[in-house]
């Protein structure tokens, strides 16, 4: 009984010692995309239109519109490198989409290109190009 209680406070004090999502400064690198200066603004209620959210996505460069399969207000800015042809997430402000998947084989080694995405959409069925290799496809709708 009493090597059960001494295991027991072991496992607690483990655990005590651990922090989830900690990050080590040290190790800690800088996304690939930075965060531009002005942030995004962020609609109040997608679900409703508002003059109010759609004067801050336009005063900040970007198209209010709704979208998705919920249909719900969205401010989707435009990528000043949209339609760029790349082969890897590092050559674009955003993604690096596949652009005619017919020509593409998933399991073919690196070098097939494709474009920058045009807008930060989440929305479609995509595949990204990293490393010059397409990688599996997801539709976020």
């Amino acid at each position: 009984m009493r090597q059960h209680i001494s295991t027991v406070v072991l496992a607690f004090g483990l655990l005590a010692g651990c922090q989830y999502g900690a990050v080590d400064e040290e190790s800690a690198t800088t996304p690939v995309h930075a965060t531009p200066v002005a942030e995004k603004p962020i609609m109040s209620d997608p679900k409703t239109f508002t003059e109010a959210d759609q004067k801050a996505c336009i005063d900040f460069g970007g198209a209010y519109t709704r979208a998705g399969l919920l249909g719900y207000y969205h401010c989707f800015v435009d990528y000043a490198d949209g339609g760029k042809t790349c082969s890897d997430l590092g050559d674009c402000e955003g993604r690096c989409m596949a652009t005619e998947l017919d020509n593409f084989d998933p399991n073919a080694p690196g070098g097939q290109t494709g474009t920058c995405q045009k807008t930060d959409s989440p929305f479609g069925c995509n595949s990204e190009i990293v490393g010059g290799v397409v990688q599996p496809g997801l539709c976020v709708d």
